[in-house]
């Protein structure tokens, strides 16, 4: 290695080791010595462990009877991710067991530094140009799409896989370059962990088949090497992924989205089937025969698992409503919108930098002539796979994670060796050379600074009140340090099941997973108080949280009634795309709750008798409330006797924060004289947020002569909570 590229290789490193972490690290979130996090899936991984490892036991990581309450749900996935934080888990809370959580989220940014590492020692090693190297390191720096996959506490699994597919990437350029067989076997180790760690994995292996049967198909030059690289170690990543299985067998399924025998049958017949191609020449009749043995193959799978796998064609395709809905599925760029939406012209530049303009002019480069290196093809080829498949859906660019702008590293040498001859002939000094180069680089990552900026945490402080005021005031569950069943659960929108689960240490219906979804579907589009209380109570369900002010669209919750076709099972089924949309969602139980609070009569709801206001607050000028936690009861009855014809009514007020509401109840006395009520509010309740006065109000208004009767009566908490009568000598009338 030459002295200029072992100093640039160095001043690489450094720039990478000092200002990436950094970097990634301004994002974190912290408040005091809280330890805060807003990232749903990250949650989930943190809350997983942390209940594995009061249990002492990675086994737990089986089952999950936290987040798709009251089904004990199997967690289908491979389990070498659980384990890496498993332990990871363990070794913190040895370094730092104030809280250990905290230092693992350092564990994405070392991964995404390491990444970065990788990356530029590589090129470096490789034989790649200085000039190269000093363009592929700056823009190792992170823009959003970093951010997303690697910054502090971002425990989801996308940093992981991120490394393992880069590891392979470079592997198979080094094998591209030399053919040395330690390539295929750090490879195959690469993709066994990839394999092991992702259930989507199969999907990426999937792909990398394809594109292998499209260059077999037009006979690339890629064909000689890459195509057995791919071969073996797909075939590396099945040995390895089969030995865990049968090691413990009865962690895994025989179910398509349940990681086990189908896709460990999958890769090795991948495997087989990219190792044949090597053997056959690209002939008209050889294409047909591959082609319909492929088909075949695949259909074989759909007969197999039938059900699973429309479900995963209606996930991966994105026609199931709900994952329209869900932002790491949406396309990263609308080419049609692209210069018309300001919306989608910022997203593509936060995450691909300003040099996403110039991508066709990167498809249309032939990397191996500009660098002079059979393994830039490669690069190449997956770069552009990459980005045409985050423009389909944006998860896919965490993928490459940091290094998913390196196409703009090419596009800046290509300008660089195009210029490079004005350059010496306009005679500029070195000096001149080099402002205008660090000019340059710094308009490159002012999209990054724009991206830094424009992160911030989507939990609200609202909501971190409400779940510091559950986990402190509603009863703790089994379950969570223990193996016995949760007694209880608490009812949300799908999207806060995570952050309910990991803050409150209490299970949920529904969570982000989409587990539940059905129970929650089914409660929520109720069109009658009675029919909700009813499914609550075969739930089990003991408490609901709403946030009022969140909008929530309509495309959002009229597919609900749909789920009513589906059994109730655990786990989540998708939909089909052209599901009935209901109109009538104003009138639902929903509704009722999150608008009116259940103190008001809208369709066939009238004030509640199962459903009481236990915990609200307020962000900062809001005119409604941010959270509100409802409670589930049986209510006390009131009974009360008066003339027949006559109108009673009650109510109460109720004082929630500073403001003051209003439950009231209106009923005609029947005919024997008598007319009841259900009431879930109690006489005389304080607990901090939520008061109520003294008594109810109750009046009794003549339709004859119009005359009004008033008086009160008390209701205790212990009736309310027991479903009692309330005794007649608590009732005080004034005439």
């Amino acid at each position: 290695m030459s002295k200029t590229r072992k100093s640039i290789l160095i001043a690489c490193v450094i720039m990478l080791v000092i200002v990436l972490p950094a970097w990634l690290c301004i994002y974190k979130i912290s408040q005091g010595d809280k330890f805060i996090i807003s990232d749903p899936d990250s949650l989930l991984y943190y809350r997983i462990v942390d209940q594995a490892y009061h249990k002492g036991s990675e086994k737990y990581l089986d089952h999950d009877n936290y987040g798709n309450f009251p089904f004990l749900f199997k967690i289908g996935y491979p389990r070498f991710y659980y384990w890496l934080l498993y332990f990871s888990k363990i070794l913190c809370t040895k370094i730092f067991p104030y809280n250990a959580d905290f230092l693992m989220g350092l564990l994405p940014v070392i991964t995404t530094t390491l990444t970065a590492l990788l990356i530029i020692i590589s090129f470096c090693f490789l034989g790649y140009p200085p000039v190269f190297l000093l363009f592929a390191a700056f823009l190792l720096l992170p823009n959003s799409s970093a951010f997303s996959v690697g910054s502090f506490a971002k425990l989801d699994y996308d940093h992981i896989l991120s490394l393992y597919v880069w590891v392979w990437v470079l592997c198979s350029m080094f094998y591209q370059d030399s053919e040395k067989k330690i390539w295929l076997y750090l490879g195959g180790i690469a993709s066994a962990l990839l394999f092991g760690s992702w259930i989507g994995s199969l999907l990426l292996f999937f792909v990398v088949t394809v594109v292998c049967v499209l260059l077999w198909c037009f006979n690339s030059n890629l064909c000689k090497k890459y195509l057995p690289y791919c071969s073996i170690t797909f075939g590396i990543a099945a040995v390895v992924n089969t030995l865990v299985v049968l090691i413990s067998p009865g962690r895994y399924g025989t179910a398509l989205l349940d990681f086990g025998i189908i896709h460990i049958s999958a890769i090795f017949l991948a495997a087989l089937g990219i190792f044949i191609l090597t053997k056959f020449n690209p002939s008209n009749k050889s294409k047909i025969i591959f082609f319909s043995i492929g088909a075949v193959i695949i259909l074989l799978f759909a007969i197999i698992d039938p059900a699973d796998t429309k479900d995963l064609v209606e996930r991966v395709s994105g026609t199931d409503p709900i994952f329209l809905e869900i932002n790491e599925l949406q396309p990263l760029i609308e080419i049609k919108k692209l210069f018309v939406n300001k919306i989608s012209v910022e997203k593509a530049v936060l995450n691909y930098n300003l040099f996403i303009f110039l991508f066709p002019l990167f498809i249309f480069i032939s990397a191996k002539k500009l660098l002079k290196k059979e393994s830039a093809s490669i690069l190449q080829l997956w770069l552009i796979i990459v980005a045409f498949a985050s423009f389909y859906q944006n998860r896919y660019i965490r993928i490459f994670g940091i290094g998913n702008c390196l196409f703009a590293a090419f596009i800046l040498y290509f300008l660089w060796k195009s210029l490079s001859g004005y350059i010496e002939k306009a005679k500029l000094s070195k000096a001149r050379v080099f402002v205008i180069f660090i000019l340059l680089l710094l308009t490159i990552r002012a999209s990054a600074l724009w991206g830094l900026s424009s992160f911030s945490n989507s939990i609200r402080n609202s909501e971190l009140a409400a779940f510091d005021w559950i986990k402190k005031n509603t009863p703790p569950t089994s379950g969570y340090y223990d193996n016995k069943k949760p007694e209880y659960g608490i009812l949300a929108y799908w999207d806060f099941g995570h952050l309910i689960n990991f803050y409150t240490h209490r299970p949920v219906i529904a969570n982000n997973m989409q587990n539940g979804v059905k129970n929650m579907a089914d409660i929520f589009s109720s069109k009658d108080e009675e029919t909700a209380y009813r499914l609550c109570r075969e739930l089990r369900v003991k408490y609901i949280f709403m946030e009022p002010d969140r909008m929530l669209f309509p495309s959002t919750i009229d597919y609900w009634p749909a789920y009513k076709n589906q059994k109730r099972a655990p786990g989540y089924r998708a939909l089909p795309y052209n599901v009935e949309r209901s109109k009538d969602y104003d009138k639902w139980f929903f509704t009722w709750l999150n608008k009116w609070f259940g103190l008001r009569s809208i369709g066939n709801f009238e004030a509640s008798s199962n459903f009481r206001i236990v915990y609200a607050n307020a962000e900062s000028n809001s005119p409604s409330f941010s959270t509100m936690f409802f409670e589930i009861v049986p209510g006390a009855k009131l009974v009360l006797q008066a003339k027949p014809e006559t109108t009673a009514n009650v109510s109460l007020t109720i004082r929630i924060g500073r403001k003051l509401l209003k439950y009231q109840k209106e009923k005609k006395v029947e005919e024997n004289g008598l007319v009841s009520f259900l009431l879930p509010y109690s006489c005389s309740f304080n607990n901090g947020v939520v008061a109520s006065i003294e008594f109810y109000d109750v009046s009794f208004v003549s339709h004859e002569t119009n005359q009004k009767v008033v008086g009160k009566v008390s209701v205790k908490e212990a009736d309310v909570i027991a479903g009692n009568t309330v005794a007649t000598s608590s009732i005080f009338i004034f005439r």
